[in-house]
């Protein structure tokens, strides 16, 4: 090693993905010929993804997927210095002509292997693909790059017989892209990219703005895709336990991204990385997320916020810009936006609050916007709500709910030591013909029209 090496080991070092790998080799079988065949036999359009700067594990010298040439080229490392067991900093600086040449050879073998109808370029795994503080001066590395995979892809074209599309996944706000070196609207202003998919590192953002989107790429961005991904766990706000108040998303929460989405102007719905919830992956598979399937109830639209990258701790991140709502005080007077696309034709409404701790709610009065609840239930299980210890659920009529944005407005009694809210989530579930069980205790108590290219 090199001193810094192994500093945070795995408890298995890919030994059971290696097996495997090795098994499929001996045995002759390409899973992505394999799985592209059936897409053919399916009539789906088969796609290849290639993330462009992977650093996971980067601090754990021997980790099994990183490569030889990584090991053996330090010099081209983001900071070769480093000693920090922080996994960006091992990441592949991109103003090096050696590793575009590598990462190139790499794409040119893919386009080799497989007759595709597209390749996507992942910049988010991982984002720091720059030595910091120089990413505007090597946005234009990355950009001739992208140039060189559109040459590829006009290049294989010809050999398929077919057309070949090109598409990047980047930063969910547009402004942060030219921050750290993707310079997405001079891509787009050259055509070298068909499609973009505004994404989050590792959260599902349900508030993606794709209009902005559309605003600053001009005219030019009528050319391409936009095709918001969603990852398969939603956090609410950013906390020191990260991974423990991450909530997996269900059927209900793909389906309220995807009508927040589809409102917002989307061309198409991109889920990353949900296979790992295997049942909803399933189901959504099966059923897809056009827009008439997200509009149907049930659907959950909770509030969240645009993450960069929480395994960085990187000083040029910046974590003062992300919009993050909560968590907030549940003292004084307190506003909260939630956005939930286009709301249903029919539906039961509910709000739900998630605090940090219990509370005593007798002084406490809700609005959505601008209209007092019907009634209130205390919610079991509320860890399940971003690792949340009291939740209410407030049942509302579906007059109180607005098409996009919708205001929640709480006003509590000052207290210094008033908990925390640490989840807010609009529902609709299936119109019920009985109403909610619990009534008010007192008048304070106031309480793209198809699935994704890949």
């Amino acid at each position: 090693g090199d001193g810094r090496a192994d500093l945070y080991k795995t408890r298995d070092n890919g030994g059971f993905w290696r097996s495997n790998c090795k098994s499929l080799a001996d045995r002759g079988i390409d899973p992505y010929a394999v799985w592209i065949a059936r897409c053919r036999e399916k009539s789906i359009s088969p796609w290849i993804s290639m993330r462009m700067n992977d650093v996971h594990h980067t601090n754990t010298y021997s980790y099994f997927r990183n490569t030889n040439f990584w090991r053996e080229n330090p010099q081209l490392w983001r900071i070769p210095e480093s000693r920090r067991a922080v996994w960006p900093d091992y990441a592949f600086d991109y103003s090096k002509k050696e590793v575009r040449d590598w990462h190139l050879a790499l794409i040119k073998e893919l386009f080799e292997r497989y007759d595709i109808d597209g390749f996507e370029t992942d910049w988010m795994r991982a984002p720091y693909c720059l030595a910091p503080g120089k990413e505007q001066e090597g946005a234009k590395y990355i950009t001739e790059f992208m140039g060189e995979v559109r040459a590829i892809a006009r290049e294989w074209e010809k050999k398929r017989g077919h057309p070949i599309g090109v598409s990047a996944r980047v930063f969910a706000e547009f402004d942060r892209n030219l921050e750290m070196g993707f310079d997405v609207a001079k891509w787009v202003e050259l055509g070298l990219v068909d499609a973009l998919s505004p994404s989050c590192y590792y959260n599902a953002n349900f508030d993606i703005d794709i209009s902005e989107w559309r605003k600053s790429l001009g005219d030019s961005g009528y050319r391409v895709a936009i095709i918001p991904a969603f990852d398969h766990g939603v956090v609410a706000c950013p906390m020191k336990s990260g991974f423990y108040n991450r909530v997996p998303m269900d059927e209900a929460l793909c389906k309220g991204w995807a009508a927040n989405m589809w409102r917002r102007g989307a061309d198409g719905i991109y889920a990353f990385n949900l296979m790992y919830n295997f049942g909803v992956w399933k189901s959504v598979a099966k059923t897809g997320l056009s827009k008439e399937y997200s509009l149907e109830p049930p659907r959950r639209h909770p509030v969240s916020y645009i993450d960069y990258d929480i395994c960085s701790h990187e000083p040029s991140a910046p974590r003062s810009d992300m919009k993050e709502q909560l968590p907030v005080a549940l003292s004084s007077e307190v506003s909260i936006r939630i956005e939930s696309g286009k709301k249903p034709a029919e539906a039961e409404v509910s709000l739900l609050l998630g605090l940090a701790r219990p509370a005593d709610m007798e002084e406490i009065s809700v609005r959505l916007n601008g209209i007092a609840p019907d009634s209130f239930e205390e919610v079991a299980e509320a860890k399940k709500f971003g690792a949340a210890k009291f939740a209410v659920r407030f049942h509302f009529t579906l007059d109180a709910v607005r098409d996009g944005a919708n205001v929640v407005n709480i006003r509590a009694p000052e207290n210094k030591f008033a908990p925390k809210i640490i989840w807010a989530e609009l529902d609709f579930s299936k119109a019920r013909k009985s109403p909610p069980k619990a009534p008010l205790a007192c008048a304070s108590f106031m309480f793209r029209d198809s699935p994704s290219h890949h």
